[in-house]
């Protein structure tokens, strides 16, 4: 299960990565359109799927396991000066066991 998790939050390094181009370039907040990525970015049928939420963090949410299907684990842009300097990662409603240590106890 771990490894689903991890899975999808490596995914969402590419949604991080344009995401981040995209707030450098405009100075906004990008809509998943915005990003022009293609579905496979964003959606992996049985595993996961990823979103922008209302408070601007990509929101993986997971699908597979009983015990981790509709978790999320949330990808948080920290902003200085017009820009994303550096991203957090949270369990959202993921259980901290099945997080990858990257996202545990942050």
């Amino acid at each position: 299960i771990r490894a689903k998790v991890a899975e999808a939050v490596l995914a969402g390094s590419s949604v991080k990565t344009a995401y981040t181009e995209f707030v450098s370039e405009h100075h906004a907040w990008p809509s998943v359109e915005d990003l022009n990525l293609s579905g496979d970015a964003l959606y992996k049928p049985g595993a996961y799927a990823l979103a922008i939420n209302d408070e601007h963090a990509i929101e993986i949410t997971l699908a597979g396991a009983s015990n981790i299907q509709g978790k999320t684990v949330l990808l948080v842009p920290t902003v200085s000066d017009d820009a994303i300097t550096d991203w957090t990662c949270s369990a959202g409603t993921m259980p901290q066991k099945y997080l990858p240590t990257s996202c545990r106890g942050q």
